[in-house]
C-alpha cells in the first residue's frame, strides 16, 4: 500500500491543513484515503490525476476524491500551495444545512478542477483557502463546507470555469469492497467486467498494491470507524470486518495502525457520544 497515504487526524480535528509558500509541488504519485482540496497559485507545469494528464492553470483549485492517485511536475515554484485533507470525520455531521454538500461528496466519483480567474472566485475560494492555515478549527470547518458548497453549485450548473475528470471505476470498486459481504478477487473482477489479470494490473498501476492488501486495508479502516464510534466488543468488530479470528485481526490492525484495537478505542473514546 505504498501509494495510499493514511490521513491521521488528531482527536479534536476533522481537517488537516498544509500551506507551502514559494515551493515546488514535489509530491510522489500517491492517493489519500480522504478527500483533498488543493489550491496552487502562480504555478505552471503538468498535473497527473488518475489517467488524466494536463497542463496546470496559473491559479486553480482541485477537489480529489479518496483513492485517486495524483502528482504534479511544475516548471517553477508555486507562490502558494494549500492542501486541505478531510474524511469521514467531517461527513459524519448531522447538521441539516450541511447535508446537500455531504450527499454530493458521498456520491461524487470525479475530480473537480476550478480555474481561479475572476474576482468573484477569489473571494469564494482563493481568500478562504489562503486564510485556512491561520484559522481556528471551527472556522476551518465552515470555510471548507462553504467552498465545497460553491463547487457543488458550479457543478450542478455546468459552469464553464469548472471541469470534471471522470474517475469511475476505482471509487466504485472501493465502495463494493467496503460492503458488509465478503468480496473475493474473482467477485470484483466479475462485478466490473474485467479479467482478473486486468484488475490486478490496474490496482498495481493506480494504487501500487494488490487486491489482498487493498481488501485488508479497507477492512482495517472499517474497524477503526467501529472502534471509534461504537461500543461493540472487539471480537464482534473483528468478525464484522471479515477477519477469521481476533488474533489475526489484532495483528493486522496493529501493523496498519501502529496501536492495538484496544489502544485505538481508548484514544478515540471521546467519539462514542458524538
Amino acid at each position: 500500500m505504498a501509494n495510499i497515504k493514511l490521513t491521521r487526524f488528531s482527536p479534536n480535528r476533522s481537517i488537516r491543513v498544509h500551506h507551502l509558500k514559494n515551493s515546488f509541488p514535489m509530491f510522489e504519485f500517491h492517493a489519500h484515503d480522504s478527500y483533498e482540496l488543493i489550491m496552487l497559485t502562480n504555478c505552471n507545469g503538468m498535473r497527473y490525476i488518475g489517467d488524466s494528464v494536463s497542463r496546470t492553470k496559473e491559479n486553480e483549485l482541485i477537489l480529489i476524491p479518496p483513492y485517486v492517485r495524483h502528482t504534479w511536475d511544475c516548471e517553477s515554484k508555486a507562490q502558494d500551495i494549500v492542501v486541505v485533507l478531510f474524511g469521514n470525520e467531517l461527513l459524519d455531521t448531522a447538521i441539516p444545512e450541511f447535508q446537500p454538500v455531504i450527499h454530493w461528496l458521498k456520491a461524487i466519483n470525479q475530480v473537480v478542477t476550478l480555474t481561479l480567474d475572476t474576482k468573484c472566485k477569489e473571494s469564494l475560494y482563493k481568500t478562504p483557502m489562503l486564510e485556512m492555515k491561520q484559522s481556528n478549527s471551527v472556522e476551518q470547518v465552515t470555510k471548507v463546507v462553504s467552498i465545497l458548497d460553491s463547487l457543488r453549485t458550479s457543478c450542478d450548473k455546468n459552469e464553464p470555469h469548472i471541469t470534471a475528470i471522470q474517475q469511475a471505476w476505482l471509487p466504485r470498486l472501493i465502495e463494493y469492497i467496503s460492503a458488509d459481504e465478503i468480496r473475493s478477487f474473482t467477485d470484483c473482477a466479475s462485478k466490473f467486467n474485467m479479467s482478473e489479470s486486468s484488475l490486478k494490473r490496474l490496482l498495481k498501476k493506480e494504487l501500487d498494491t494488490n487486491f489482498t492488501e487493498l481488501y485488508r486495508y479497507i477492512r482495517i479502516k472499517k474497524a477503526q470507524r467501529l472502534l471509534a464510534r461504537t461500543s461493540i466488543p472487539i471480537s464482534i468488530i473483528a468478525e464484522q470486518s471479515n477477519f477469521n479470528s481476533v488474533r489475526s485481526f489484532n495483528e493486522a490492525f496493529k501493523a496498519y495502525s501502529s496501536v492495538t484495537p484496544k489502544q485505538f478505542r481508548i484514544e478515540h473514546q471521546w467519539r462514542l457520544n458524538g
